[in-house]
């Protein structure tokens, strides 16, 4: 049971060669400002990023936001580019209180 339970955490860490959707699939929201959310997804594609799928760049982005931002913004999301909607989320979430940024 140990080996099965030790191969599950083996392989959900990426490596360094795992595909770029996999590494930014484990980047997460926390304290931070959407904005700052989007820098490191960016930067963690590094000179990949200008390749990278912008529909599914924007769905990995858009899946790390709090429910309720997610809901706000659901009808707009695919009509925004990926900075235009984390700037529209970082201005939603300055409106909330502060319990309710954390998605609880």
């Amino acid at each position: 049971m140990l080996t099965a339970l030790c191969q599950g955490t083996l392989c959900a860490v990426p490596s360094v060669e795992a595909p770029p959707g996999q590494l930014l699939s484990k980047e997460e929201l926390g304290g931070e400002k959407p904005t700052d959310l989007l820098r490191c997804m960016k930067k963690l594609l590094g000179d990949k990023y200008t390749s990278f799928d912008k529909e599914l760049f924007l769905q990995l982005f858009y899946q790390r936001l709090p429910p309720d931002t997610q809901r706000c913004l659901f009808t707009v999301k695919n009509k925004l580019s990926v900075d235009e909607l984390a700037t529209l989320a970082d201005e939603f979430m300055a409106t909330l209180p502060q319990a309710s940024t954390s998605g609880a």
